[in-house]
């Protein structure tokens, strides 16, 4: 088994026992939130765009609140969407 592999199956198991620990402690109902909560993810990502997708024609604001159209900016080339959920986000931000 190559590098890629084992530390796969060490993070599955990683996440595995994590998982197990967290539901044993977990307050009662909020476990079945957090599936709910899965589930709706899942049918959220099954329904997204993948990599290679054409995006659907859209409006939407810019940084500055002004409307911008995809049409309108693939007029002038190539066009990358990032999702930049603002300046608060550490992640985003990095």
């Amino acid at each position: 088994m190559n590098d890629h592999h084992t530390n796969a199956a060490s993070l599955q198991n990683e996440l595995a026992a994590f998982q197990k620990s967290w539901n044993s402690k977990a307050p009662e109902g909020l476990q079945q939130k957090f599936e709910n909560g899965i589930a709706e993810i899942e049918q959220i990502n099954h329904a997204a765009l993948k990599v290679g997708d054409k995006a659907p024609h859209f409006e939407l604001n810019n940084a500055l609140g002004k409307p911008v159209k995809l049409a309108a900016l693939l007029n002038n080339g190539h066009v990358i969407l990032s999702w930049y959920r603002g300046g608060w986000c550490p992640y985003c931000n990095f």
